[in-house]
């Protein structure tokens, strides 16, 4: 029995488990099939906010995706909407400006509900013919066979695969990394760094998190909060604008809301940055960044973390200073080739009128951002000094910006660059 659609439920659904990302192209023409039986159109907006756009199969599983972009490609190969340059999916990326075009014939929608008779024992389950993939845009069809070209070869070779919910990677900066490295061409000879698109990761706090590119349960910028933010997509982070204007790719983002760079009690043990953990995860297989970009620092001088060592604890990883440069330290081990940037800590207008908590929990963030460029000054990296450069962004909370907050970190961090 191949994979088919029993029903439409909607993206918080927590009844059924997402698909994974290494079947989402594989169960595709099963999706695409129902989308143009029933004449469905709608927007990528749409499937992850309104109820009743979300696919679910006979495995029991929805076909949920955290992108508009790529929910709009579906569409385009549904309605062969086809092109060259890759943006055939911006007919169907958000349903206002599908409006907007008055060409367009009318959204519709399928109506909620599951048939959860017809949930079958997976393991029974077959993958659609991709014969019904044939007529839709060149460029997603070239696209998906290089997905497949790649999986095969991370199975081949044992290579660890990546998905949003476990490491905070997608499985297309996988494939993106591998194919722009000609591995697979010639495993053992990729191509020189000069000759391919930048690789940028990003080690960070909340403020640098972004649902479908940090995992799930660290985001601060979520489904929820686009409205409020403005921040709906990855053009609209900082570090996104940065990619985009560098013409570089998004590697890793190992953002988690919460995290510190000093261990301190109340974090997970290894949430905080300067961990081995977090310090060696800004790569994919054998994959590593041309650059890394640091936004560290907000929730230790949240919690009035201590700056400095007292006498005898040169060493103690609760010590910002000594925190950071242990960071950077470690990361210039693991990415010797990367180009480091360190950010100092910014500061936010409040939406009360009131002035602006410098000394939050007892210690003046200035002296954060003094230990930030002494570590960055240590170890060679580059500082984008956000406190005395930057114009107080805008933000929803008095802390997290919101997209035009956003775009003030971004241009800080382009006049540096």
């Amino acid at each position: 029995m191949e994979y088919k659609v029993i029903g439409w439920t909607n993206f918080s659904d927590r009844r059924f488990p997402a698909v994974s990302d290494e079947e989402r192209f594989r169960i595709r023409p099963a999706i695409i099939k129902e989308i143009r039986e029933h004449g469905y159109r709608f927007c990528g907006d749409e499937h992850e906010e309104r109820d009743g756009c979300v696919p679910v199969l006979n495995s029991g599983e929805k076909y949920c995706i955290p992108s508009w972009r790529e929910w709009g490609a579906i569409m385009a190969q549904a309605w062969q909407i086809d092109n060259t340059d890759g943006s055939a999916y911006f007919t169907f990326y958000m349903s206002s400006k599908y409006r907007d075009d008055h060409s367009n014939p009318p959204l519709s929608y399928p109506t909620p509900g599951v048939d959860t008779s017809a949930i079958v024992d997976k393991a029974t389950l077959t993958y659609p013919d991709r014969g019904t993939e044939e007529v839709y845009g060149t460029h997603v069809k070239n696209l998906t066979d290089e997905y497949h070209r790649v999986i095969e070869f991370i199975r081949k070779n044992n290579l660890p695969t990546y998905t949003p919910a476990k490491d905070g990677v997608s499985v297309r900066a996988v494939f993106d990394g591998i194919i722009r490295s000609n591995r697979l061409a010639d495993p053992q000879k990729p191509l020189p760094r000069a000759s391919r698109t930048p690789m940028i990761s990003i080690i960070g706090d909340s403020v640098s998190t972004l649902l479908g590119y940090s995992p799930d349960d660290t985001v601060f910028y979520n489904a929820e909060r686009k409205h409020e933010t403005g921040v709906w997509d990855l053009g609209d982070t900082w570090w996104g604008r940065v990619a985009e204007e560098l013409s570089a790719e998004i590697l890793v983002n190992n953002s988690v809301s919460g995290s510190t760079v000093t261990r301190c009690p109340g974090c997970e043990t290894e949430a905080f940055s300067a961990s081995d953990t977090r310090t060696s995860g800004l790569h994919v297989a054998d994959m590593t960044p041309d650059i890394i970009f640091i936004l560290m620092g907000l929730n230790d001088w949240g919690r009035g973390v201590p700056v400095t060592p007292p006498d005898g604890k040169e060493g103690d990883l609760s010590v910002f200073s000594v925190a950071y440069s242990q960071m950077l330290e470690k990361l210039r081990r693991n990415s010797p080739a990367a180009e480091i940037f360190c950010l100092t800590l910014p500061v936010a207008k409040r939406e009360c009128g009131e002035p602006f908590p410098y000394e939050y929990s007892g210690v003046h963030i200035e002296k954060y951002c003094a230990a930030i460029m002494a570590a960055a000054e240590k170890y060679s990296c580059n500082v984008v000094d956000l406190y005395r450069t930057a114009e107080p962004y805008d933000s929803t909370d008095g802390f997290h910006p919101d997209r035009d907050g956003m775009m003030k970190i971004a241009d800080a961090v382009l006049n540096v660059m």
